[in-house]
C-alpha cells in the first residue's frame, strides 16, 4: 500500500526522494539479509528493514551512519515510536540482519530488536540525533497507531526521516521544519488516498 501511496501522489519529487523511498519499500520484501548486509555498508542509499512479528509491523531504516527505529505501537518503556540513532555500519553481520528478520515471538523479537541490536551496532546519540528527537517531540509527531494499521502507521514515518537527510547528513532546523511539512502532505494525501480507496470497495 505505501509504494502504491508514493506512486500516486503527484509532488515535483517524483524522480528523487519518493522514488529512493518507494524502491527501498519494494526491496524489504526480498528478505535477503546478505543483500541488505552489502547495502547497509554500502552507505549509498536508504535500506529499509521489516522487523515486527506475527500480529504486528514494524520497521527499522538506514541511511548512511544512521538508523531509524519505528514503532507506534504501544511501547514497554525502553523505546520511544521514533528514535534515531548514530551506529557503525561496519558491525552489521548476516547473523544480525537474519535475527531481524525471522518472525520470532514477540517478546523475544521486541527485545532484540529494541535493545539488543542498540548495542550489538554501537548505536548512540549525537547532537544530530538528539536535536531530531527534541523537534519530533515538540510538534508532538508520530501519534501513537490506531488498532490494526501498523503495517502503515510505522512505514510512513520514514519519508520524514528520508527527506530531513535528502540534502545534508547534519540536518538543522530549518530541514526538520521544511521535513515536517512534507510528511505533513503526504500523510494528508495517503489518509485521502485510502478513504477513495475503501469507498470504492
Amino acid at each position: 500500500m505505501i509504494k502504491e501511496i508514493l506512486d500516486s501522489w503527484n509532488v515535483s519529487d517524483r524522480d528523487g526522494l519518493l522514488t529512493q523511498v518507494g524502491t527501498a519499500y519494494m526491496n524489504s520484501i526480498s528478505k535477503d539479509n546478505i543483500h541488505f548486509c552489502e547495502k547497509i555498508k554500502e552507505q549509498k542509499e536508504l535500506v529499509f528493514i521489516p522487523v515486527g512479528w506475527k500480529g504486528h509491523n514494524m520497521y527499522i531504516a538506514f541511511f548512511h551512519k544512521y538508523m531509524c527505529l519505528i514503532n507506534r505501537g504501544e511501547t514497554r518503556g525502553h523505546a520511544s515510536n521514533f528514535s534515531v540513532y548514530r551506529f557503525d555500519p561496519e558491525k552489521m553481520t548476516p547473523e544480525i540482519m537474519q535475527k531481524l528478520l525471522d518472525n520470532t515471538n514477540e517478546n523475544t523479537k521486541s527485545n532484540f530488536v529494541e535493545i539488543e541490536l542498540i548495542k550489538m551496532l554501537y548505536c548512540q546519540k549525537d547532537e544530530i540525533t538528539n536535536s531530531i528527537g527534541k523537534f519530533i517531540k515538540e510538534k508532538k509527531m508520530f501519534k501513537q497507531q490506531q488498532k490494526y494499521n501498523c503495517s502503515t502507521a510505522n512505514a510512513k514515518p520514514f519519508v520524514f526521516f528520508a527527506k530531513l537527510f535528502e540534502k545534508s547528513l547534519t540536518p538543522e532546523r530549518k530541514e526538520m521544519e521544511e521535513s515536517r511539512a512534507f510528511y505533513k502532505d503526504f500523510t494528508k494525501f495517503a489518509r485521502e488516498y485510502v478513504l477513495e480507496k475503501t469507498a470504492k470497495l
